[in-house]
């Protein structure tokens, strides 16, 4: 009795090959989207992070702002210089005043303290300039000057710069401050984009944008009207 011996044919293994080569396809697929949009979520909520925490920072200096008269002494200071892109204000650290700014700048080859939410490196570092496709970056910096400098305007005065984030657009920094429109009922606030009065404003707008965590994202902006307790309104002749 003779015994045939079964295989499988060129056919059924190339056909096996194939069916196989396509379930490894499709897992890896997937496996590979899963892992682009878990990046995608780290990167957003790194934005999220980093933003509220600068924001958060620019909103407790602004409620926490103090007066200060400086007519007498100093004319051409005032308790708050606000402009479009940079405002400085004067706040109480720690039973002393001091002058903070907040701006716009160029990382260029400057070497600053660089903070990562709220906490300080131990030395200096340099920050070198990123260009996406939405425009180029800047630095979000906190700067703060002892009150005496401050009032000296020196070159040399010593100061202390944060970095808030790195991945603002550049220009996207908007302040606009609050003045009486009207008179009445029917009064209303007028946004300007320059502050000289020698008051603080009650009220003060920002503008920010955020450098998305791609290439291809989107920039994150954020606007929002703040109200300080002890500002007033200016006058609109101003």
């Amino acid at each position: 009795m003779k015994r045939y011996l079964r295989s499988f044919t060129l056919i059924e293994i190339l056909l096996a090959m194939t069916i196989f080569s396509l379930i490894g396809l499709s897992l890896y697929g997937t496996f590979q989207s899963g892992i682009a949009i878990n990046r995608r979520s780290e990167g957003i909520d790194q934005v999220t992070r980093e933003s509220s925490w600068a924001l958060d920072q620019l909103t407790r200096d602004l409620e926490n702002m103090t007066g200060y008269d400086f007519s007498n002494s100093y004319p051409k200071l005032s308790a708050c210089d606000g402009r479009a892109n940079k405002i400085t204000l004067i706040l109480p650290v720690h039973d002393r005043l001091k002058a903070v700014t907040y701006f716009l700048t160029s990382p260029g080859n400057s070497f600053i303290y660089q903070t990562i939410m709220g906490r300080h490196t131990l030395k200096n570092v340099a920050l070198t300039n990123q260009v996406q496709q939405e425009g180029r970056l800047n630095l979000f910096v906190r700067e703060e000057t002892d009150f005496v400098d401050y009032l000296q305007s020196s070159e040399t005065k010593k100061t202390q710069r944060d970095v808030l984030s790195a991945r603002v657009i550049e220009g996207s920094l908007k302040f606009s401050y609050g003045y009486l429109h009207g008179e009445g009922p029917s009064a209303s606030i007028l946004w300007k984009d320059s502050w000289k009065d020698q008051y603080i404003p009650s009220r003060v707008r920002v503008e920010v944008a955020f450098r998305g965590s791609g290439k291809d994202e989107k920039p994150v902006i954020f606007k929002k009207d703040l109200f300080i307790p002890t500002g007033f309104l200016g006058m609109e002749d101003h």
